[in-house]
């Protein structure tokens, strides 16, 4: 659930932990118990993209460029046809340690991408019960969609 406050504006986010889609266009509108359209911020999508470096361990590697990483985000890394979304509990320098280990380490140059979705919604004047944010976005082959009580 996310609390929107009278009349602030508020930070929204959402990552597909689930299929670990990498959004390449996104949308989310904020809607009414009536499925009326209250707002439609612009949705900023995940900066990261790189590659693990170096020789990597299952539960920490090395990535190429660590700009952005965010610790306790969601992130993809794709290795031998295989999608691993991992949550990221320590950056140092250029080295990133997962929350929990991999099957198995990633070979170097495994792909390694941002997946959460940010927003603001603008302040909202009047209080709406049973609102909800709806999130549709895709990777450019697959669509999906979102919903988050408000």
């Amino acid at each position: 659930m996310i609390e929107i406050h009278y009349n602030k504006a508020a930070g929204v986010s959402y990552a597909d932990t689930d299929q670990g889609i990498v959004p390449t266009t996104a949308v989310v509108t904020l809607r009414s118990a009536d499925d009326s359209q209250l707002a439609a911020p612009v949705v900023s999508l995940p900066t990261v993209n790189t590659t693990t470096a170096g020789s990597p361990k299952a539960d920490q590697f090395t990535v190429a460029s660590a700009t952005g990483i965010t610790v306790g985000d969601p992130y993809r890394v794709d290795f031998y046809g295989q999608r691993h979304v991992v949550f990221v509990s320590k950056v140092d320098g250029s080295t990133v340690y997962l929350r929990e280990s991999l099957p198995e380490a990633p070979p170097s140059g495994a792909a390694f991408k941002g997946l959460k979705m940010t927003a603001t919604i603008a302040a909202q004047g009047t209080p709406r019960a049973n609102a909800m944010l709806r999130w549709e976005y895709d990777d450019g082959s697959t669509y999906a969609q979102a919903q988050q009580v408000v």
